[in-house]
């Protein structure tokens, strides 16, 4: 497994998370911290978080997405999650989170 990278970009006034590797362990905990500081300074009133190049996702990984997820919903910011492979969608919908973030296919319509 590759370790966790992440690049932010804008396209307007959304905000792209695109996620590279593994998110799991300590980086997953960076994780959500890093983002939520983007977040913080840039006021973004659309996140999209693009899973295209992510492997693998655990608990901690899952927990960090929900904290983003949280924030998101308490500063009003319409959030989606796109690009998610069907290891990690199967995952998502067996603890019923598929809903909670908002997955989508692709990011097109979203901005």
């Amino acid at each position: 497994m590759n370790a966790m990278k992440i690049k932010s970009r804008f396209k307007e006034d959304t905000l792209i998370i695109e996620i590279y590797g593994a998110i799991s362990g300590a980086q997953a905990i960076s994780l959500d911290k890093d983002v939520i500081a983007i977040m913080e300074q840039s006021k973004p009133k659309r996140m999209i978080v693009d899973y295209r190049d992510v492997e693998f996702i655990d608990s901690t990984g899952i927990g960090a997405m929900i904290t983003l997820r949280q924030y998101s919903l308490k500063n009003k910011i319409l959030f989606a999650t796109v690009h998610v492979n069907e290891k990690i969608r199967n995952t998502l919908s067996i603890a019923n989170l598929e809903i909670f973030f908002n997955v989508k296919d692709e990011s097109e319509n979203l901005i």
